[in-house]
């Protein structure tokens, strides 16, 4: 396995621990906004790099690590805006009555946000580089 492969498999394991958290502190304390702490386990992905440095060298090695990283961005993007459009349309059509969206659904969007796309785009990585592209 590469060090661009363990990168990704790092940054998974991290947003699985992250949403591990999310639905473990939701069932204790059935509290939306309490479970969203749990999303702070998405810190440790700073850390990674504190590793490759120490290791000598960031984890892109050459020039088609680089383009899978591309594309494993735009792959990660693309989920980005077709979940967040549809989640902007979705909470418009059902608040469409009152006129306004209780802030308990929007703010989670941020934090959903940022482990969707490091979560698509380490499967990405892991799904491209194991196609051979």
């Amino acid at each position: 396995m590469t060090r661009f492969q363990k990168y990704a498999v790092f940054h998974l394991s991290v947003t699985f621990a992250a949403a591990f958290a999310v639905g473990v502190l939701f069932l204790a304390t059935g509290n939306v906004e309490a479970a969203l702490g749990g999303f702070s386990l998405l810190a440790l992905v700073g850390f990674g790099e504190f590793y490759w440095r120490r290791v000598g060298r960031l984890p892109l090695e050459d020039e088609r690590d680089e383009q899978i990283a591309r594309q494993a961005g735009t792959v990660a993007y693309v989920v980005f805006w077709v979940c967040f459009v549809l989640w902007g349309t979705g909470l418009t059509l059902s608040f469409a009555e009152s006129g306004e969206v209780p802030i308990v659904y929007v703010a989670p969007a941020v934090w959903v946000a940022a482990w969707l796309v490091i979560a698509v785009r380490s499967v990405a990585i892991l799904t491209i580089n194991a196609r051979g592209a």
